[in-house]
């Protein structure tokens, strides 16, 4: 929320976000998990807003609900501004003026914009209000950055952040993350309004649920099965993994040792003996092809307790095929070796591989064992687990 002029270029086709770290990865996981942390809470997403300025180098932040038509701004969180500065601009209606909101509703939906279109010399205050340079230009910022999205008719939310000039304007990376960060931000949106509009919990989520175009599920701190969509269903009954009893209120496997991978993860968050709340853990279950990746986040109620757990199922053999670029971005690998390793993330073993790629079998044993030496990765399926936790 800072009074900016019209942002340059809009880029389209932003390269995906890819941490290059475990603590890249642990950085992003933090955010992701604060925001599922906010779903309960009745102050909404502030403290979602507190982490990812905390952790992408963010001067402040807002996630703000705006009606179209008539344009006018109905609520939203802010993270960084003065206490009830927000509040105060949506009652006097000047946050409809505010020229970062406006040139938000004229961007793209899900395609996040900066204003210097990532130019490290552009002039954050070039033909600003005199109005708008006396509380920015003490901040030091240099940049502005906002992304839309849409639930319904006549509504969008926007997100907007404002950076310092010591960090530098916003990148193509930071764009990046923010897409990549867009889903779940949809998704725990979605969660919030159930939660705190509707009467009937269960209800009120599994209609929810349904707007969400992932694959979900979410379980309370006693493990039953709260809810789960349609898309969730539909994993389990096309891998033949699981069914979904209404009544009982549980996830049936077909498999034993599956389910009991399944509930050992869930678990992990529910009962604690260290008293420490995890933020996220993966289980990937193997199948024809690519393994399933289930993705565990803890809910936090308003006292920062466990309140539930969300799980969201992703097929792998579904997504778009990673470059070699990607791959060695994540680890560290030759050209030959990010092939060999493309063919292991499609789930191929090491006799097709080497058949399609004209190796032998010894040949590509040897690079997945110069690949693990050289990431101190000692096993093949931690191998695996690192890109795809890094690259999906």
């Amino acid at each position: 929320m800072t009074a900016v002029i019209e942002p340059k270029a809009i880029k389209e086709g932003l390269p995906p976000y890819i941490p290059q770290n475990d603590e890249a990865l642990a950085k992003f996981d933090k955010v992701v998990s604060s925001l599922y942390g906010c779903i309960q809470r009745e102050d909404g997403f502030s403290s979602f807003l507190d982490c990812y300025r905390a952790e992408f180098q963010i001067a402040n932040a807002g996630l703000i609900c705006v009606q179209e038509l008539p344009f006018r701004s109905l609520f939203g969180w802010a993270s960084g501004y003065p206490r009830g500065l927000l509040t105060a601009l949506i009652k006097t209606r000047m946050l409809e003026k505010d020229d970062a909101i406006v040139k938000a509703m004229g961007n793209p939906l899900d395609l996040p914009v900066s204003f210097s279109g990532g130019d490290s010399n552009y002039d954050f205050f070039e033909n600003m209000s005199v109005v708008a340079k006396a509380w920015t230009k003490p901040l030091g910022l240099c940049d502005s950055v906002s992304s839309c999205f849409s639930l319904k008719d006549n509504e969008r939310y926007i997100l907007v952040a404002n950076r310092e000039k010591r960090f530098g304007v916003f990148k193509d990376a930071d764009l990046s993350v923010l897409e990549r960060l867009q889903p779940h931000i949809k998704q725990a949106v979605i969660l919030h309004e159930a939660f705190h509009q509707q009467k009937d919990e269960r209800d009120g989520l599994s209609t929810a649920f349904e707007f969400i175009q992932q694959p979900v599920a979410l379980y309370s701190s006693q493990a039953r099965l709260l809810s789960a969509n349609s898309l969730f269903a539909q994993i389990g009954k096309q891998h033949q993994l699981y069914t979904i009893d209404d009544r009982s209120q549980t996830l049936n496997f077909s498999n034993a040792d599956v389910n009991s991978q399944f509930q050992a993860a869930l678990s992990l968050f529910l009962n604690d003996s260290a008293g420490e709340i995890l933020e996220v853990e993966y289980l990937f279950i193997e199948k024809q092809g690519a393994p399933l990746r289930f993705t565990f986040r803890s809910m936090l109620s308003k006292l920062g307790e466990i309140s539930g757990v969300f799980v969201e199922a992703k097929d792998l053999n579904n997504q778009a095929k990673v470059s070699l670029e990607q791959i060695r971005s994540v680890l560290t690998c030759t050209d030959s070796e990010s092939r060999v390793l493309r063919c292991l993330l499609e789930g191929k073993d090491n006799q097709i591989i080497a058949d399609e790629l004209c190796l032998s079998v010894n040949t590509v044993r040897s690079y997945l064992k110069s690949v693990m030496a050289k990431n101190a990765i000692h096993r093949q399926i931690d191998l695996l687990s690192v890109m795809m936790k890094s690259l999906y």
